[in-house]
């Protein structure tokens, strides 16, 4: 699943004049319990940073609930669907009230030009989210097992 959210803070360790160009254009909301920010099939015109408050990413298959994870503070929540243009494949919701700044996507896209280090930033927290799907594909582990001694007896 290409989750929306992303688990590894964007702005972590950021140069100052890049973290002050990422937050100049932000817009910060107070959002109550059960607010969808982004639905499943819709284009995002921005991305939602958690500053309080958590948000659950589900996916719906078939119709019905697939999987799902909760972003927390400092995880960003759009971000795919902003860098690649493509439809969300996950709604997301918040789960109580939540504080959240919304920086719009010209302004992530601008940025992301200007500064290499941000879009290397960008592209790290991306390929992180990408990591749980791949994760979920490997082959489970096998266990071995103890061997009863009092069966051979």
């Amino acid at each position: 699943m290409n989750t929306t959210g992303a688990r590894e803070q964007l702005t972590s360790s950021l140069k100052h004049e890049t973290l002050d160009a990422l937050l100049a254009g932000q817009v910060e909301n107070s959002y109550p319990g059960g607010r969808v920010l982004l639905g499943e099939g819709e284009i995002s015109n921005g991305v939602y940073v958690i500053h309080s408050g958590r948000v659950r990413i589900s996916r719906q298959v078939n119709g019905s609930a697939g999987s799902s994870r909760i972003a927390r503070p400092g995880e960003v929540v759009g971000l795919s669907t902003v860098v690649s243009g493509r439809p969300s494949e996950a709604t997301a919701k918040t789960l109580g009230p939540s504080r959240l700044a919304f920086i719009p996507r010209d302004r992530l896209m601008k940025l992301m030009e200007r500064d290499a280090e941000f879009a290397y930033r960008v592209v790290r927290v991306l390929c992180e989210s990408l990591a749980d799907p791949f994760d979920r594909l490997r082959p489970p582990r096998r266990r071995r097992r103890r061997r009863n001694s009092r069966a051979r007896n």
